[in-house]
């Protein structure tokens, strides 16, 4: 975690205050987001600030481009198993797309 990002959850923890869950982030009445408005806020945010017209912007396209990223850096899969909570490898292989243009360079 960047020294940047521990400062801004810092900041947000103390606005929100103190709650009796380990969830980090909560909706105004201090529950648990659902999943479903997660999804429609990143795209709606997507949306707003452009980039949803040329990329896919949701958890699982977030998810999958961190799986993606760490496998291109030669991350060892097995950690990036553990990493993501995948049960298995062929799990795995599923959020790591690899493009013609890829196999090219292997």
């Amino acid at each position: 975690m960047t020294k940047q990002l521990r400062r801004v959850l810092a900041l947000y923890i103390e606005e929100r205050g103190t709650l009796d869950t380990d969830i980090l982030f909560v909706s105004m009445d201090n529950a648990p987001f659902a999943e479903r408005s997660i999804q429609y806020q990143l795209k709606y945010y997507g949306k707003i600030s452009g980039v949803g017209n040329y990329v896919s912007v949701s958890p699982h396209a977030f998810r999958r481009t961190f799986c993606r990223l760490k496998v291109e850096a030669s991350t060892n899969l097995f950690l990036l198993q553990r990493l993501t909570g995948h049960s298995t490898l062929d799990m795995l292989r599923r959020y790591v797309q690899i493009f013609a243009t890829d196999l090219i360079t292997i």
